[in-house]
């Protein structure tokens, strides 16, 4: 992102959130549901331990992902408004059994065919959208 040293650089201060609410609005608007979830970051690629999911879901956890965290605190460092559209596949919860692997590979399915609707009208409906957090440059 900032390869050399330079004026640009900043710490990132988050004062509206690291998610932006006007886009999550507006996907809600398209047809995604809007859920107040709680999001687990477990660095990846990898499996979700069944000791960390009983773990996660005692503490209240929702959602559990290997690559949103550092994605959206990247964009808010280059100051890109952004939303989380999350649409799951299997659960990692540990008393709900993730299914067979052509039942997997059936809501993977769903959830590319719902993505990609939400994501195309979004698109295409989109307005800009102000960053709302600060990057403190000293």
């Amino acid at each position: 992102m900032f390869v050399e040293p330079g004026a640009d650089h900043g710490h990132l201060v988050i004062q509206a959130g690291l998610f932006d609410t006007e886009i999550g609005k507006s996907l809600v608007q398209l047809g995604a549901h809007e859920m107040p979830l709680c999001f687990v970051y477990a660095p990846g690629p990898r499996t979700k331990t069944p000791a960390e999911n009983r773990y996660w879901a005692q503490v209240g956890g929702d959602v559990n992902s290997m690559s949103l965290g550092p994605e959206v605190v990247l964009a808010n460092e280059l100051q890109i408004p952004c939303a989380a559209l999350v649409v799951g596949h299997k659960y990692s919860h540990p008393d709900i059994h993730a299914g067979k692997n052509s039942e997997i590979a059936d809501s993977l399915d769903d959830a590319k065919f719902a993505f990609h609707g939400i994501v195309t009208r979004w698109l295409s409906t989109a307005a800009p959208v102000m960053f709302k957090n600060v990057l403190f440059r000293f």
